[in-house]
């Protein structure tokens, strides 16, 4: 099977599908939906009421891709991949009208080129962000940020061939 007509079947099952669902057997078309109202109980209101105190947040993420390229204009063909991975930690502390928060995050990216026999660096950072925020009203305030960006390790310009 070609990979169009693969693309086509793929293309089929999904609008077939697509308009299946589950649909209500009542005799009302639509539900009629009456007034909710959700009664807090004391530790939602406690935490509602007591929102100072510190926060922190981890992330971990990978970027994958992977492209194919054929008779494209000024672009080599083959295959092309780029694997790419990132850390950040962030720490910040609330107490109202004051807000604090910093965020360390570190980046790292290989990718791989058909002239090229193998993976190479293409990107590798570290940022470290912080901010202050001093807010007199709910929705307005002061501020005060510093962001430091820089490449983790050493760099080098690798090419397919020789370069004037």
């Amino acid at each position: 099977m070609g990979i169009y007509r693969r693309k086509y079947l793929l293309i089929a099952l999904g609008i077939l599908f697509s308009g299946t669902g589950y649909t209500q057997q009542d005799e009302e078309p639509f539900p009629v939906l009456e007034s909710v109202q959700w009664e807090a109980d004391e530790e939602e209101e406690q935490s509602q009421q007591d929102d100072s105190g510190f926060r922190w947040s981890v992330l971990v993420g990978a970027a994958p891709s992977w492209t194919v390229n054929h008779n494209r204009l000024e672009i080599e063909d083959g295959h092309y991949a780029n694997l790419g991975g990132t850390f950040q930690l962030g720490l910040g502390y609330v107490a109202d009208p004051h807000e604090w928060f910093a965020d360390l995050s570190l980046f790292e990216a290989f990718m791989r080129v058909p002239s090229l026999p193998g993976f190479v660096n293409s990107e590798d950072t570290w940022s470290f962000d912080t901010i202050y925020r001093y807010r007199f009203l709910p929705w307005m305030g002061l501020f005060d940020r510093v962001r430091m960006r820089a490449a983790i390790f050493s760099t080098t310009d690798v090419r397919s061939g020789q370069v004037t």
